[in-house]
């Protein structure tokens, strides 16, 4: 590797970071597509609303304790409990 292909690497590295994420992004829902009819055997409709319901209201839980931890730091001690 030339001193100028690190050079890019340095200056481009949260575009590079950007499109390695969006590639891997699409390779997941890709194989999330191949393998639908598999998944809807495994898991039925009401099990899968049930599982996707807590994880998105922990997700909220979650997001909302680290925005309370970067903002306040008073509350630190409770939002890093309330993240456990």
């Amino acid at each position: 590797m030339g001193w100028y292909e690190g050079i890019f690497v340095k200056r481009n590295k949260y575009y590079i970071l950007l499109i390695v994420n969006v590639l891997c992004s699409c390779l997941l829902f890709k194989f999330a597509y191949l393998f639908q009819h598999k998944f809807n055997q495994l898991v039925g409709i009401a099990s899968f609303l049930t599982w996707h319901s807590i994880f998105e209201i922990f997700s909220v839980v979650v997001s909302f304790a680290v925005f309370l931890y970067a903002i306040t730091p008073i509350i630190r001690p409770k939002a890093s409990g309330l993240c456990f």
